[in-house]
């Protein structure tokens, strides 16, 4: 409050955000090798006959070489088989053994400022920081238990650091 100058530059700040969670989708296991009539495309598989241990493996998603060539999976393919010639899989649609994407966190910031240059004339400086934390989150893995990057990450979800800077001038 004493000193002019220094109320003049740190005063008439406006800062604000936006933090966002999203839980992971549910994932749907689906297969190439159909054979049933009218199905020309994917279909829900069918869970393994006898699969006993954990259909999630090699740790959560992210772990170990997550994006590159020869990328680790994280969901065990012997948990599902392709249904037999002439049926249906009998997988739930979504969801089977509790399978999820991966969640999304992301926060975003804002700081603005407008100055009065004269009775009419006013400067609004503005800077917007996208996932200002440089969070990666992880899309969801391949769910075709016929692809070869089955219950691989191949993508991520969101963008790396954005800043945008804004200046305005109102007359």
């Amino acid at each position: 409050n004493g000193n002019a100058v220094v109320r003049t530059l740190a005063g008439g700040w406006q800062i604000s955000g936006l933090i966002t969670f999203t839980s992971g989708a549910p994932l749907g296991i689906t297969g190439s090798g159909c054979s049933t009539p009218g199905i020309s495309a994917t279909c829900i598989v069918s869970y393994a006959p006898g699969f006993t241990g954990p259909v999630l493996i090699n740790g959560g998603y992210g772990s170990g070489n997550a994006l590159a060539p020869g990328a680790l999976s994280y969901i065990n393919k012997a948990a599902f088989a392709d249904p037999a010639p002439y049926t249906f899989g009998n997988l739930p649609r979504s969801a089977p053994f509790g399978l999820f994407a991966p969640h999304i966190v992301g926060a975003d910031m804002s700081l603005k400022r407008e100055i009065a240059l004269r009775e009419r004339l006013r400067l609004a400086l503005q800077a917007d920081v996208f996932n200002v934390t440089n969070t990666v989150c992880f899309a969801a893995p391949g769910t075709n238990i016929d692809s070869s990057n089955f219950g691989q990450v191949t993508t991520t979800s969101n963008l790396p650091r954005k800043i945008q800077l804004n200046a305005r001038l109102t007359f």
